[in-house]
């Protein structure tokens, strides 16, 4: 079920919140995870199993790992527990890449499984296993209640693409919190912005993306090419963080709050800057449970280069099973590197390092896009076949992109946010009618739209 559509606004979520306000306050986690299985349901019915699966595993692995008696049992408890979660996500996402690169480098011929890949298993899985370490590491005592455990792992608002959640960063509102009326209006308010990302924007800047990466790239003018990537770079950027806004939004409706995972990646100016504002749940994720356990920035100059490196290749191959998702993970790895190894982030000069952080990105996105790796390096070709640029009839752009390519920038800066808290307290009623206005735009668009996932569902 996707929450940019008409089931899930105008019946899914209206009964639910009906349901849970209406319940005794000693129902609403059952409630929650009722409602989290059945959101997941609605889409992958045939493979939910392996969501209920998880979570009865990781519930009694971190009992375990909590119980042991000896530091050699609590490790070993947590390595079988993380081994299991990262079989299952290999097994269901990777198992095909494997097959077609050891056909490749073998010559044989062993027929694709074509294994059917559950929504959202790669950010579920990395919660399930940050929680089994966060137990052994005892930052979190383990839940015993396996209802609050599924409720942690499904929380339907962040379950699909995430922000990764913690354990220790919401189970106090698990076992008690206090919803408000102020708490829902807000939620609501962020629910309806990250709606309007992606469906006001994120889906005009699709239409615009998807015809020019499926038409002929050998024959793509350089301003089409630069064109269909600026169209994919704003859509990524308003399809995941509008996810995300809707995620913080629904928790908030139902007492939670879930950290923020964007902060305006397009200012930054450094590719390390970038990756302090993009997607941060799961840069920090990867901090935390991969780069401080290989050793971090502690034990010198290369072997902080050789973790970098090695969190950003597994960067790359968390979010695909391609080459594309690969070399993109290492593309950033590369200058992140170059920025540590001459200190660049510390000297960067903000409009230069604006422009040279877009070039980067803009360019990583094109493997992000791409089919394949070999057609990814041809349209980068023909982005820089400048001896072309003004020559032949470029592709029409219809009057709605480029009105809403306009807020698309607009709205990628951190100007909006500063005038909305500068005139917040005297015109916050303002704000709401303008969000009244825009929740009708969307479901008007919704009404006529055709369905457009969400991208990183895909992850």
């Amino acid at each position: 079920m996707l929450f940019s559509s008409l089931i899930f606004i105008c019946a899914f979520l209206p009964l639910l919140l009906f349901t849970y306000y209406t319940a005794p306050r000693s129902w609403h986690n059952n409630i929650l995870l009722a409602a989290s299985l059945l959101f997941y349901a609605w889409g992958e019915i045939v493979l939910v199993w392996v969501l209920i699966a998880s979570i009865i595993w990781n519930h009694f692995m971190a009992l375990a790992v909590e119980r042991a008696a000896t530091l050699f049992k609590r490790k070993l408890f947590l390595t079988v527990g993380v081994i299991v979660d990262l079989a299952a996500l290999g097994y269901f996402k990777y198992t095909d890449f494997f097959i077609e690169n050891w056909n490749g480098l073998s010559g044989m011929e062993l027929p694709l499984k074509h294994i059917v890949l559950p929504i959202g298993i790669s950010f579920y899985t990395f919660q399930a296993i940050s929680y089994l370490v966060d137990v052994y590491r005892r930052d979190t005592p383990a839940e015993k209640n396996l209802l609050n455990t599924g409720l942690y792992i499904t929380f339907f608002p962040q379950l699909i693409a995430g922000p990764i959640v913690k354990f220790h960063e919401i189970s106090s509102y698990i076992s008690c919190r206090r919803e408000t009326l102020d708490g829902f209006a807000a939620g609501m308010q962020r629910f309806i912005e990250g709606l309007a990302k992606k469906v006001l924007i994120a889906n005009v800047m699709a239409e615009t993306a998807d015809t020019v990466f499926s038409s002929n790239i050998a024959v793509l003018l350089p301003q089409e090419a630069w064109l269909g990537i600026f169209a994919y770079s704003m859509q990524i950027f308003f399809d995941f963080s509008g996810y995300s806004d809707m995620a913080i939004g629904l928790g908030k409706m139902f007492g939670f709050e879930i950290p923020e995972n964007f902060n305006y990646p397009y200012t930054a100016t450094s590719v390390t800057q970038f990756w302090r504002k993009w997607h941060i749940s799961l840069s920090t994720w990867f901090k935390e449970y991969l780069y401080i356990p290989l050793g971090g920035s502690r034990t010198g100059k290369y072997n902080t280069l050789r973790n970098l490196a090695i969190v950003f290749f597994v960067t790359g191959f968390w979010h695909g099973a391609g080459w594309n998702f690969i070399f993109w993970g290492a593309w950033h790895g590369a200058f992140i590197l170059i920025e540590r190894i001459f200190k660049l982030d510390k000297k960067s000069i903000p409009v230069l390092g604006n422009i040279y952080l877009l070039m980067v990105a803009f360019i990583g996105w094109v493997f992000f896009r791409a089919e394949t790796f070999s057609s990814a390096l041809l349209y980068i070709r023909r982005m820089f076949t400048f001896s072309q640029w003004g020559s032949g009839e470029m592709m029409p752009v219809s009057s709605l992109f480029a009105v809403i390519s306009v807020f698309a920038v607009f709205y990628s800066t951190t100007l909006p946010r500063m005038i909305y808290n500068k005139f917040n307290e005297n015109c916050l009623f303002v704000w709401r009618g303008i969000c009244c206005i825009l929740l009708l735009l969307v479901l008007l668009r919704l009404a006529g739209a055709s369905y457009n996932p969400f991208i990183y569902f895909r992850f």
